[in-house]
């Protein structure tokens, strides 16, 4: 039994020798190693903060676009109708595609696109679609 308590006091009193002598040294590699664990968890963060504002700003900035497709996705309409109304705005020669959203005028302008003459009850839908307040009961 004493036997093991001393062995057991030998381990305790080498359990710092990792810590002292040569194994206490820092060797090049393992400093170049830390080192390059820090700058690349730098430069990750640096990158992902570059990402973000370049998303803030070109969010932030007008986009004619993608008003148009927001205001298609809010009113729910399908392909045909964002295509019938993107020609509606380029016929009558709006600056903006997503004027056509507020202008019920749009839908009595002459000539109509195209689509719009061929499918004269989706026409009509799309219009009660977009401007259901502003038409007489």
């Amino acid at each position: 039994m004493n036997a093991l308590i001393l062995a057991q006091r030998a381990n305790w009193e080498r359990m710092g020798d990792r810590f002292s002598g040569e194994a206490a040294e820092l060797q090049t590699e393992e400093l170049l190693t830390l080192l390059a664990v820090v700058v690349g968890a730098g430069l990750l963060i640096w990158l992902l903060r570059v990402a973000a504002r370049w998303q803030e700003g070109r969010l932030k900035r007008p986009n004619p676009r993608r008003l148009f497709n927001d205001l298609c996705r809010a009113h729910r309409l399908n392909r045909w109708e964002r295509k019938l109304l993107r020609e509606m705005g380029e016929g009558l020669g709006l600056r903006q595609p997503a004027e056509v959203f507020v202008r019920p005028d749009a839908f009595r302008a002459s000539p109509l696109p195209p689509d719009a003459e061929a499918m004269p009850v989706a026409f009509k839908q799309l219009q009660k679609k977009l401007f259901a307040e502003l038409s007489p009961h």
